[in-house]
């Protein structure tokens, strides 16, 4: 059963079933008026959801925008820690051999420091394990201090400051 309805606010005609499922006619409503008014709505609708949507999509990259430089910020941050913690112990190292005044034990502790400071970063951890950094620095101490050469130490040194200085500006 059916029966004919008028919309108060668009003045268009309805077929609405009593019984069942109930709604708009579509040939009534592919109208130009129907149209006109549907498209009224929508610009309506557009209006007030759409500088909410600009807003939150704003935050959304934002947000990620936030992540990646902190993210970046802490790369760098751990780079130059580990970059003071590798200088200051080839620094004593060097120092022992080359003038002395620094002990035995500062050395240990300063390589043990260094050593300690390749395994404990988190956010360029992938970084020295693909370049084995950690495995490098304590190859070039362990052969500086069996054979005394210097000039080879620097040179491992500055390969891994090098490759640190790297890490910390790809961030």
């Amino acid at each position: 059963m059916t029966n004919t309805w008028v919309d108060p606010r668009t003045g268009m005609e309805a077929i609405v079933e009593v019984a069942g499922i109930g709604g708009y006619n579509f040939r009534r409503m592919t109208n130009p008026e129907a149209l006109k008014t549907t498209i009224a709505y929508l610009k309506g609708a557009w209006s007030a959801l759409g500088p909410l949507a600009g807003v939150l999509i704003g935050a959304w990259l934002a947000r990620s925008w936030d992540k990646r430089k902190w993210i970046d910020d802490n790369r760098k941050e751990e780079c130059r820690e580990l970059l003071t913690s590798v200088s200051n112990a080839a620094f004593l190292i060097l120092r022992k051999q080359a003038a002395g005044g620094v002990s035995e034990f500062q050395v240990d502790e300063a390589f043990m420091a260094a050593s300690k400071t390749f395994e404990d970063r988190i956010f360029i951890a992938g970084d020295i394990h693909r370049k084995a950094l950690g495995a490098f620095w304590s190859e070039a101490a362990s052969e500086f201090r069996r054979t005394g050469d210097a000039v080879k130490f620097d040179d491992a040194f500055t390969t891994i400051k090098k490759a640190i200085v790297a890490m910390a500006l790809r961030a």
